[in-house]
This record gives structure tokens, sequence and C-alpha cells, in this order.
């Protein structure tokens, strides 16, 4: 069940390489993936014959979640895009299956999840930047053919963090052996690093800084040392020995993407000479499309309340019906389903971070708050099952601390 719902979570980072390396693939690898878990989940339940029992609280959840869902399709009747609102209507689906897949389950394995995960993710962040390498340093006139891969160092590294906060601030090991888990979480911090994604290397940083502080202040306060904490220091010590290591083989490339990496941190502190204002590409084009987006929906009372419709962004801002987004999704969300549509996100949303806040096993509210940062200034609400899957994860009774079983799933479960 583990490794299907693996499949899904990393299928747009395959499906990228899997277009690079012109691998033909006969079917999509989400839309695989999909199928192959709706098929567990009937075996699942064929196997074990598991009563139908609900758990108010996160069927709460899924329900607000529904409700969003359908208003999105209510806005398609006024919405100004003819063709782009059903392909967005349809891609929104597979955020509610990332959701509901972990809470159906009679048992889902976090720690199993994250291991996958955790060993996968460093090793196609390495693939990617050996990509990367070979785009700087192509003479062809076909450069294009590098464009599907382009786009991964945001993913990878968004990826990255969000692993690298439940290996930091589990309360249960997610790999048995503490030395495998430093070095992952080392490694996966460096990769970050390497890739150059600002946001999330970013908050990923703040927020462990902020439990690693919190952590030292209340070990102050007991009394006592943490033997594991001192170790866990010495193992990261060692492996980033292994990596400076590294420059006597690799060290012109490291060179490279670490040089690219600062500049692309030095842009958002924009010059005097640059007259303050530009904070590279990427970083304008965000801040314009957030001015624009914020006088959409203070444009009158109606399009507030109950937004332009369904995949209407495109057609505001460029003219054309066709993907576009102002790389907020809250924004995204008021400006396509207005303030009516947003109520139904945040209340599934108050939902979720209310769930395990005082205790916890493996998914850390830090990792809820790290994809809320992320959701401020990245990607377009259709395009985050990731998320979704971890706020599925997130309240599942096997991620609570307070659990009576810890094989107890939340929306349907074995009495």
């Amino acid at each position: 069940m583990e490794y299907i719902f693996a499949l899904f979570y990393l299928s747009g980072i395959l499906k990228s390489f899997c277009i690079y390396y012109h691998m033909p693939i006969p079917v999509d690898l989400t839309l695989l993936a999909a199928v192959l878990m709706l098929i567990s989940i009937v075996v699942h339940y064929c196997k074990e014959k598991i009563p139908l029992q609900y758990d108010k609280r996160n069927l709460i959840a899924f329900g607000f979640l529904l409700v969003f869902y359908v208003w999105l399709l209510v806005t398609l009747f006024y919405t100004p895009s003819k063709s782009y609102s059903y392909q967005k209507a349809a891609l929104f689906i597979p955020n509610i299956l990332a959701f509901a897949y972990p809470l159906v389950l009679k048992k889902f394995n976090i720690a199993k999840f994250f291991r996958f995960i955790s060993l996968v993710l460093p090793i196609f962040s390495i693939v990617f930047i050996s990509i990367y390498l070979d785009y700087i340093n192509y003479r062809g006139a076909n450069k294009e053919i590098f464009e599907p891969i382009l786009g991964l160092y945001l993913v990878c590294s968004t990826l990255l963090g969000i692993n690298v906060l439940v290996l930091a601030c589990s309360k249960e090991r997610i790999f048995k052996s503490s030395v495998i888990s430093t070095s992952v979480l080392i490694t996966s911090l460096l990769m970050m690093v390497i890739l150059g994604a600002r946001g999330p290397l970013i908050f990923c940083l703040v927020l462990l800084i902020l439990y690693w502080g919190f952590s030292i202040i209340k070990t102050i306060y007991i009394g006592k040392i943490l033997t594991s904490g001192l170790k866990k220091m010495v193992y990261g010590f060692l492996f980033l020995i292994v990596f400076f290591g590294m420059f006597l083989f690799f060290g012109e490339e490291l060179d490279y993407l670490l040089g690219r990496s600062l500049v692309r941190f030095e842009l958002l502190m924009p010059s005097e000479s640059a007259g303050g204002t530009n904070m590279g590409n990427s970083v304008n084009v965000r801040v314009e499309q957030l001015n624009f987006g914020m006088e959409l929906v203070t444009d009158n009372l109606n399009n507030s309340m109950f937004g332009y419709g369904l995949g209407s962004f495109g057609i505001l801002h460029t003219g054309q019906d066709g993907r576009s987004y102002p790389h907020n999704i809250f924004l995204e969300i008021w400006i396509e389903a207005g303030l009516l549509g947003l109520c139904f996100f945040l209340c599934f949303l108050w939902m979720i971070f209310s769930k395990n806040i005082n205790g916890f096993t493996y998914i850390n509210i830090l990792v809820l708050l790290f994809i809320l940062l992320n959701s401020l200034k990245s990607s377009s609400f259709i395009d985050i099952r990731v998320y979704f899957a971890i706020f599925g994860m997130y309240i599942l009774n096997s991620n609570s601390q307070n659990s009576i079983s810890n094989n107890r799933n939340t929306i349907l479960r074995q009495v």
C-alpha cells in the first residue's frame, strides 16, 4: 500500500524524467498510480471484511473538502474559461484521492512510506543536477529538450524539505539506525542547498532553527543532556567532512551549483544600483501577479464573494484560456471561487491543523507550516496532491501520540 502511494506521490517527478529520456509510457503515471490505489482499496476491503465505522472529526474534514470541490464545479457555470476550466476541475480530483487514500485503509505505515521517499528523493535530486549541468554546457540548437525537466529543482527541494522536517522532528524513528537517519537528513539538506530553490530552503531552515532552539531551551530547563542529540551532531559533522571531500572529485561542478544558489539568494536583496526593485524575474513576476490578483478580488463585492469562476485567472491576466495562476493558492482560490470557496477550504485546513497539535508520532505540525508557507509563494491549488497526502497522513491515528492503537485509521476503522 505504501509503495503504491509513494508512486502516486512521486509520479510528477517520474513523468518528467520519462519525457526527458524519451521513455514511452502507454498511460499517465499519476493515472496509473490512482487506478492501482483504487484497486488496492477494493482488494483491501474484500480481503479484510472491514466493517464501516466513521470517525466524526475527520469525516467532517473530508466533507469540507468535498463541499469545496462541489463549489468549484458550480463556478463552471459562470467562468469565462470555456476549456481550461474543465481540465482544471478534473485535475483537482487527484488531490482528493491523495487525502483520502491513507484514511480509508485499516493500516498505513507512515514510517515505511517516508523511509522509501527519503532514500529515493536524494537520488532523484542527483539525477536532476546531472541533467542541469548538461543543460548548462549544452551548445546545440534545440535546447528546449530540457524544458520538461528544469522545473524539478523546486519540486525536489519542496519534497526534500518535507522529509527533512519529518526526519528531524518525529518522536519515533523513521529509520532504525540513527546513523542512516542523520546521513539522510544531512544529505537532503545539502541537496536543497545545491538545488537553489530559495523558498523551501529558507522555510525549512527557519522551522528547524525554531524547533531545535525550543528543544535546547526545554533541555536546559529540564536540566538533562540529550545524548541522542549529541550523537546526531557528531554524525552530521562526520558527514560534512565526507561532503567536502567530494570537492576533490567534483569540485568544478559543485562550485558552479553552489555559486548559482548563492546568486539566486542574493537576488532577494535587491541592490541600490538596480533601484531596489530587481529581485530576479521569478520574484518580479510573482509580485506583479500578486498585485493584479488583489485588484481582482477588491474590484467589487460580487466578484469578491463568488469569484470569477474556475480557471478564470489566465483569461483575466493574459487574455488566454490556459494554465496561469498567481503562485499563491489562497489568492487563487479567492479569485476563482470567491470568499465562499476560500471559506470552505479554510474550514478544511482548520480541521487538519487542529488535529494532533498536542501530540504526534511522525508528522509534526511544523511540516504543515512548511506546506502553508510554500503555498503562499508557489504552485496552483490543482498541483498540490503531495500536500494533501501529507494532510491525510497527519490526521491518521498512527500519527497521534495519544492513539490507543497505532494500527487504526481515522475515517474507516475496524472495531
